[in-house]
């Protein structure tokens, strides 16, 4: 568990507090009163830089998220391939009455594969739709 200095506590407090002036969609001069009352008096620039940080910090989150989203994502792609490709070396090597069960797993396999190629497909339009550039490796 981190350790947190009593000022560190007190500057996360502030926040916590000024963010809760947001959600509460206090106009400036409401906000400033509210916080005085929680005795975190400040001018309507620290506010401001304090919404401002916490913004960043936010979409720093987001992001981070967003990227280990995006990484399952695409180890649930592998995984199914990889569960496609041992069905087919299974089907190969199997007995004609075995052939069969493993042919009906590789059918149940195929809507699973789709949704998830549907899914990048959106997220890739979706994307492009916002001018996002995506950076692909390079191979």
């Amino acid at each position: 568990m981190a350790k947190y200095s009593i000022r560190e506590r007190r500057k996360n407090e502030r926040a916590r507090v000024v963010l809760l002036t947001r959600v509460m969609g206090m106009p400036l001069r409401h906000a400033l009163a509210y916080l005085a009352g929680k005795d975190y008096k400040m001018s309507s620039g620290l506010y401001y830089k304090i919404l401002n940080e916490t913004d960043e910090t936010s979409n720093k989150k987001i992001y981070e998220i967003a990227q280990n989203m995006k990484q399952q994502h695409l180890d649930r792609i592998l995984e199914i391939e990889h569960i496609g490709k041992e069905l087919w070396k299974i089907y190969h090597t199997a007995q004609d009455g075995e052939k069969l069960r493993v042919l009906h797993e590789l059918m149940a396999l195929q809507p699973l594969k789709s949704s998830y190629y549907e899914a990048t497909q959106a997220v890739m339009e979706e994307a492009v739709a916002q001018e996002v550039h995506i950076n692909l490796p390079q191979t």
